[in-house]
């Protein structure tokens, strides 16, 4: 075995785009992975896990050797972070759900460290961001409909646990801001600046105080997307940002009755 510092990546070979594939696949499902499940498996979000796994195991292979990149400091904490989870089983009020706990965990490390060998360039890792942010996209329109078309009562959102989605949607904001720093056009420029309003939306129907402060500090990430623009350009940005929210305090409640408790609810967040 040998290993190699962190470089430039050599053009993928045909495994090398299949790992790639998958990768972006398995993240573009984790923002709705319980919408698809497979009996005996789980979610599809799972099973393009062990998918990437295994195919980026094998593409690790260089003839008779398997060449690793030089970990990061990240992937030692993070291998910290699951073997202080298995220890814990020794305390463990729940032995069982320990266990199960670390397999999930071991899993994650898996794909963090995979990501480390397949995904180290700003292109592959934009690709990456792209998908969680298009994920996000799919839960805010599979939430619209079950709150507004099914009917669903207050902070039902089906298959979708509230404060999940709120969080997982706040997360994405500062992808979205970083990806307008890459040079693109067309939709993907305007998905992306659309992207946080559209989360501090979903965070609305989902009445999350979490993801709301979650989502106001992630927020502060938008004036860095205009990196380039003046300070009056990134101000001006931001302000209309907080304004679009903070009328939205204000115009929902009228055009959607419904959401009134859900407002209420993330207005004593403070009180909380």
């Amino acid at each position: 075995m040998t290993t190699s510092a962190v470089a430039p990546s050599p053009p993928r070979s045909a495994i090398g785009w299949l790992v790639g594939a998958l990768l972006a696949a398995f993240v573009f499902t984790i923002p709705f992975e319980e919408i698809v499940t497979i009996p005996s498996i789980g979610s599809i979000t799972r099973l393009l896990g062990f998918a990437v796994i295994a195919v980026g195991l094998a593409a690790l292979a260089r003839g008779p050797q398997v060449v690793l990149r030089r970990p990061m400091l990240f992937h030692a904490v993070a291998l910290a972070f699951v073997v202080w989870n298995l220890a814990t089983f020794f305390w463990s009020y729940e032995p069982s759900a320990t266990v199960r706990q670390f397999v999930v965990y071991g899993q994650l490390f898996a794909f963090i460290w995979l990501m480390g060998e397949h995904a180290r360039t700003h292109v592959r890792l934009a690709v990456l961001m792209q998908a969680f942010v298009l994920g996000n996209y799919v839960t805010f329109g599979l939430t619209v409909v079950a709150v507004f078309v099914q009917g669903n009562a207050f902070r039902d959102l089906g298959r979708f646990n509230a404060n999940e989605v709120a969080i997982v949607a706040a997360l994405a904001i500062p992808m979205a801001m970083a990806l307008l720093a890459v040079p693109t056009a067309g939709w993907r420029r305007w998905v992306n600046a659309a992207y946080p309003i559209v989360a501090m939306m979903l965070i609305v129907l989902a009445a999350s105080r979490g993801g709301f402060i979650v989502g106001l500090v992630a927020l502060a990430s938008v004036p860095f997307a205009f990196a380039r623009a003046n300070a009056a350009v990134r101000v001006g940005a931001f302000a209309l940002l907080a304004g679009v929210v903070a009328v939205g305090f204000e115009v929902v409640p009228t055009a959607f009755p419904e959401l009134q408790t859900n407002l209420e609810r993330l207005a004593g967040t403070g009180e909380e």
